[in-house]
């Protein structure tokens, strides 16, 4: 395996920018931004904000974000 100044391989840093890549959230994100761009998606009657509205469901479903954070609450301290 090829080496980079000791350290890790690149095989590694390859298998690890492929797993963000596929990650839910990048999905998410994509599908979403995709939908955004094109306004609607082919064979619905979504809208912009409707697109934008099932993302961010996407990201609670998918506990990618907790409903606090998503609701923009703070935790308040003892």
């Amino acid at each position: 395996m090829q080496r980079l100044c000791g350290g890790p391989s690149v095989n590694h840093f390859i298998v690890a920018a492929i797993h963000v890549l596929i990650s839910s959230d990048m999905i998410i994100f994509t599908l979403t931004y995709v939908g955004l761009v094109l306004g609607t998606i082919p064979g619905t009657r979504l809208a912009r904000s409707s697109i934008a509205m099932l993302g961010g469901i996407a990201v609670l479903l998918f506990h990618r974000m907790g409903l606090s954070a998503a609701s923009g609450q703070r935790r308040r301290g003892k």
